[in-house]
């Protein structure tokens, strides 16, 4: 299938749920500590992966390929769908047209390497969620706790302590919350003027992400260069900010029900980015994934 057919095909599924009136890379199914990993080889599936399996109801965070279940032993239930999983891949051909191994490759010369051809595309492959399937045993989930509201949540705290090289967080008595790249700063108001902590938390994490993209840090273009409100690049930020926080509240337990309510025109908003441009939700995704890893790398 061609990248852009897939680029596509991942853009419709999430305007499909926008259009329902709820942001995708919100979820209702929580596995503390557990991303969605594939059961057998501990893979854990990243940016996109990640993101489109947050839109699914699923039982268990755990997956496996068809191969791989029944060679273990196990048998998939009737009338189970298969998910698709998507990777980028790298055909690469030397100046005579013949075809060179990635490691081979960057063994040649630099001269060598520029006369080669590199062909980027995008491969998908199908799993199956191990909800699905009987006959073997499945390794345990562990689901999300219950937190006393407007008490700071320890795993949440140890998390933020943990964010290297962090901004300077300002909490205060305050009608807003932003994060100052000139000053790199996070102002965010008490966390008594939340609803709950989950909110608190929640919008913390969006902060943090956005600060990832500081030049000293992982200089993310999109936050770094000028961009106006509304531009495909702030709203790229935005996305990326939003994306990150949904897989931060995914891996501490927190993403509750409250967490998935959005407004109507934020949602418009990006129905209208989607539909102008499919691979913004993948490039996005990526930018997420990368934040993600840095704000975890402690």
């Amino acid at each position: 299938m061609k990248s852009t057919v897939i680029f596509e095909e991942i853009t419709r599924k999430v305007i499909a749920s926008l259009e329902q009136g709820h942001a995708p890379w919100r979820k209702t199914w929580k596995f503390t500590g557990i991303p969605p990993q594939n059961h057998f080889s501990g893979h854990v599936y990243r940016g996109i992966n990640s993101l489109l399996f947050n839109m699914e109801d699923l039982q268990t965070p755990y997956f496996g390929t068809f191969e791989q279940i029944t060679k273990a032993g196990g048998r998939i239930k009737k009338g189970s769908k298969a998910f698709n999983v998507y990777f980028n891949d790298l055909l690469i051909y030397d100046k005579n047209g013949k075809r060179v191994k990635e490691e081979t490759f960057k063994q040649m010369t630099k001269t060598q390497r520029e006369e080669c051809r590199r062909i980027k595309f995008i491969r998908q492959w199908p799993v199956f969620n191990m909800g699905c399937v009987e006959g073997i045993p499945v390794k345990p989930s562990v689901l999300e706790g219950e937190f006393t509201p407007h008490e700071r949540i320890a795993q949440c705290e140890q998390f933020i302590k943990g964010v290297p090289k962090p901004p300077t967080i300002k909490e205060s008595l305050h009608s807003r919350a932003f994060y100052a790249p000139l000053l790199d700063t996070i102002q965010i108001p008490l966390i008594q003027q939340f609803e709950s902590p989950e909110f608190y938390y929640s919008i913390l994490i969006h902060e943090l992400a956005h600060s990832t993209g500081h030049p000293d840090r992982l200089n993310r273009s999109t936050l770094v260069e000028y961009a106006p409100f509304g531009s495909q690049t702030y709203s790229k930020e935005e996305l990326c900010a939003e994306i990150t926080t949904c897989f931060a509240c995914n891996y501490l337990g927190i993403d509750t029900p409250q967490l998935q309510t959005n407004s109507q025109a934020y949602i418009k908003g990006w129905l209208g980015k989607l539909h102008d441009d499919p691979k913004f939700v993948w490039e996005a995704a990526v930018l997420a994934q990368r934040a993600f890893e840095y704000l975890t790398a402690h």
